[in-house]
Parts: structure tokens; sequence; C-alpha cells
């Protein structure tokens, strides 16, 4: 991580949470150069179906409890809080608490979309049929399939009293993608001397610090929020982890999340199914264009108001999850035709 490092551009449909909420929070209300690092990881903005049933949440599979991954998300798109009271005393802060609360009500109901027939075409069942066949040789062992009404996983037996979706993780050396959204979680390190905290810190242990502070305070104010904290949590602890890692989501609803990879590097899933050599190198994102057939972005050309997308920038490396690229014309069209029905 250099902090000379140019930012890389996040444009449409991504942000670089990570190194944007810790130069919002720690870097300058603080007053502490060493605390800011340049964006250069933007990641795409997550599908938010299932999320409330997964063991962990986040690319990295870094977070555990909900309220807390509510709350430090809050923090780092700009609801206040006194820097001064962050470790100290009762922490002064403006995050909407029962908004947070009824926004996780309304996602535990939230289902994966349905490829919609009339509009994109119908699926093709005997192709769907094959492509199932390959999905289950090669995809299913890290990508389970999950029924999207009850949330329940149909390949993997659910785990713990609440029954949540433990998702694989995928370690960056085998995965091969971008690694800089992973490392710099991992590896970020803060400065919190000024307002009574230690010297150097990694990030992440810090945000854990801090949530665990806000939500405490929060549940301890009135037996109502205590209660809701409950409802939310389902008993998780508050734990953060910095793995050198990716989680591997269930892909109910793939068809809908483009363009691919954390990063959103690549534009569509029949690229997804190349060699990284194959895949695009630029393109564009901002309109509406889809492509039915390699479901997926269209846009290879710029247009007005266009942000490019350039795999060879910091962050944004379109390599990895090399997973079926060697497969035959023939079989790739299979899978992505039973990817729609998901």
């Amino acid at each position: 991580m250099n902090a000379a490092e140019e930012p890389t551009e996040p444009g449409f449909g991504r942000l670089d949470a990570v190194h944007r909420g810790g130069n919002l929070l720690l870097a300058a209300p603080l007053l502490e150069p060493k605390n800011y690092a340049p964006n250069t990881a933007p990641v795409s903005f997550p599908a938010l179906w299932d999320t409330p049933y997964f063991d962990w949440v986040l690319y990295n599979a870094s977070i555990r409890q909900p309220m807390a991954r509510n709350v430090v998300e809050a923090l780092a798109v700009g609801s206040p809080i006194d820097p001064n009271t962050m470790l100290n005393g009762r922490v002064a802060h403006g995050v909407k608490m029962d908004n947070l609360v009824e926004i996780h009500g309304c996602l535990r109901k939230l289902q994966s979309p349905r490829w919609p027939e009339d509009i994109l075409g119908p699926i093709d069942r005997a192709k769907a049929g094959r492509g199932e066949a390959i999905y289950v040789q090669a995809c299913a062992e890290c990508h389970q399939r999950i029924d999207r009404v009850s949330h329940v996983s149909l390949d993997r037996p659910p785990t713990g009293p609440d029954k949540d979706i433990v998702i694989e993780t995928v370690p960056l050396d085998k995965i091969g993608t971008d690694p800089r959204h992973a490392r710099n979680f991992a590896e970020r390190k803060m400065a919190l001397a000024s307002i009574g905290g230690p010297a150097e810190i990694p990030y992440f242990q810090a945000a854990n610090i801090l949530t665990r502070r806000v939500v405490e305070q929060w549940a301890q104010d009135a037996p109502r929020n205590a209660e809701a904290e409950r409802e939310v949590d389902r008993g998780k602890p508050n734990e953060f982890r910095g793995l050198l890692a990716y989680r591997a989501r269930p892909l109910n609803g793939v068809w809908a999340t483009a363009p691919y990879l954390h990063n959103g590097s690549v534009p569509n899933l029949y690229e997804l199914l190349l060699a990284p050599h194959a895949r695009s190198r630029i393109f564009y994102m901002g309109n509406w264009e889809f492509d039915p057939v390699h479901v997926g972005v269209r846009s290879f050309s710029p247009f007005t108001g266009a942000s490019q997308f350039d795999t060879r920038l910091p962050g944004n490396s379109n390599a990895g999850h090399t997973y079926g690229t060697s497969r035959s014309e023939e079989d790739r069209m299979a899978l992505i035709e039973y990817l729609k029905t998901l």
C-alpha cells in the first residue's frame, strides 16, 4: 500500500469501501496523515439477497455480526461521529440505529430475482439441463445452490441453530483474482494515539472496537433496543477478520449482477468462462444495455457519461477464476443457460 499511489476511479456501481471508510473516519477527522490510503481497490456493489443468512459477509468474508456490519457501513458513507468519543466515554454519533434494524428486516424478506423470460427471452430447458450437470461437477463445490424462498442451502446441510449458509472462502493464491481488496482490509494499519488508542492497530480491529461500542451502547439504552439487537444478530458475536481470501457466494440471481468478480472486472458470464487473456481489457459502464445471450454488460464502445473500466489499473485486474475456462463452446453456453435458472 503506497500513500503516493494514484487512486483508481471507482466509476458506476463500484466503491473502494475499505479505504474510503478508513479515510473518512480515521484519517481526516484525526488529522493523521499516516492513516490516509489512496482508494485503489474499488469493488462492485454486492447483491443483497440472502446476506442476512450468511455466516460471514462482505467479499472477503470479514464481518460476522449483522449490526456491526450495518454500523460500519453507515459510518463509512458519512454518518457523523465525534472522533474524540470513538474510544472513550459515550460514543457521539448520528447512525440511525432503528433505521438499520428496519432495513435489515426488509433484507430478510428479499429474494433473488428470476430470469424474466417475457422480457429477455425464454430459457432453453434442455440446454439448461446439460448445464446443470456441468455446474454440479465444476461449480457446486464452491457455489452452493440456495432455495430463494427459504434461504436454505440445497447442496449442504445448514449449521447452527439459525441454519446459517456457510460460505466457502477461497485463498488468493488459489482464486487468482485481483488481491488488493482483501490485502488492503487485512494489512492496513491505523494510528489512534491522538484519541487515546494504540500507536498502531490493524484497521479491521479498530472497526471492531468502534462498532462493538456503538452497538452495545445502543442496546443498553432501552429494553426494546436490546430485543431488536437480539433479533437482528441472532446470537452472532461481533467478530472481524482479515482473510487473504474471497468468498464464493451462492449464484441464485447471478444473471442480474454483472459485471463479475468482486471488482466488477469481467463484463459478462461468457467472458468469465474464457481464459483471462481472452477477456475484455477495457469496457464501459453507465447505461442499461444488457446482453441476454452472454448475460451481462454489452457496452464495449464509449458513450456520453460512461465510466471506462481499464483492467490494467491497480485493483482492476480481470485475472483469475479460471474454473471452466477450458471447456468447449457448447459446454460454456449450456452452463450459462443453467445459470439463468438460478
